[in-house]
């Protein structure tokens, strides 16, 4: 295991926000953090990131920027979205 995300809400702004740790060289860092999308999931096989109605694609500099699943999703109230192999 060499990547840790988790959701926090920002107690002076209440936003909430995924942080991404990666630990290199036996050492834990923050190595980015994702604004404003709320929770997230991921894809079993970890190149996708959902958030709701949104998703980012993992590439080799990180994370795509955010990108719709299309007008269906637009429609449809979705609470959570997970994914399974």
């Amino acid at each position: 295991m060499n990547e840790f995300y988790f959701t926090r809400q920002r107690p002076d702004n209440k936003k909430i926000e995924t942080v991404v740790l990666k630990n290199k060289d036996n050492r834990w860092y923050v190595s980015d953090i994702l604004p404003g999308y709320g929770p997230s999931s991921f894809a079993p096989d970890g190149k996708t990131m959902h958030f709701g109605k949104r998703y980012k694609e993992r590439t080799k500099d990180g994370w795509s920027e955010i990108k719709s699943l299309g007008s269906f999703f637009e429609d449809i109230s979705i609470m959570d979205l997970t994914s399974s192999s």
